[in-house]
Parts: structure tokens; sequence; C-alpha cells
């Protein structure tokens, strides 16, 4: 499904109140991430990531720096600086995997989440 396509089948789900409840809620997504990050320096890749690391933290699930780049629907390259970035600003840890020191997990870091 692409454009109209999708709208057309989410109309018979969404009433205008929960039109607008969801309207709400992308506004105080969008305002939560201004506030934590008000120079706009996390590109949309690097929200991506973070979205998918606390999916699969939520599902008690991790994931490899390679399995991330692919997440993040970008270049390799650009993922990996990503990556790096994300670890300066204190967001994410790379964990090594105890079986194959090759192998790092990328994971929210504990101070972060917001709830514990």
């Amino acid at each position: 499904m692409r454009g109209s396509e999708e709208a057309a089948a989410l109309a018979p789900v969404l009433s205008a109140d929960n039109a607008e409840q969801l309207l709400r809620l992308i506004w105080q997504i969008q305002a939560a991430r201004r506030e934590v990050f008000p120079d706009d320096r996390l590109p949309e890749a690097s929200w991506e990531m973070l979205s998918e690391l606390m999916s699969l933290e939520f599902a008690g699930r991790r994931i490899t720096v390679g399995g991330l780049c692919l997440a993040a629907s970008c270049p390799v390259t650009t993922a990996l600086r990503r990556i790096d970035e994300l670890v300066e600003l204190g967001l994410i840890v790379k964990e090594q995997d105890p079986a194959d020191a090759r192998r790092q997990h990328p994971a929210i870091r504990d101070q972060r989440r917001g709830c514990a």
C-alpha cells in the first residue's frame, strides 16, 4: 500500500476524535524530541535507530550493530556514523557480545530510558 491507499485503509479506523488524539500524540512526540534535542542534532536515521532499540528492548530482544544499520534505512557508513554520534551523546552504549568478540550489541543507555 502506498499514499492514498494507506490513507483509505486507515479512514474507517480513525474517527475524527481518534484522528485528533493521534495528531496530538504526534505533536507531543515532536515537542519531546525538540526538548531532548534542541539543536536538531539528531538526524532522522538516528531517531529511527533509537526507536528500533527501544522497541527491541520492550520485546526483550537485542540487535547487532550491523542489524541496526540495516534498520536505519540509510547507507551503512552513515548508520555507523550515527551510531557513534549516539554513543558520544550518551544515548546508547555498545555492549560486547560475550560469545563473539567481533560482534557488538547497541542498547539504550539506562540513564536515558526515562523509566526504571
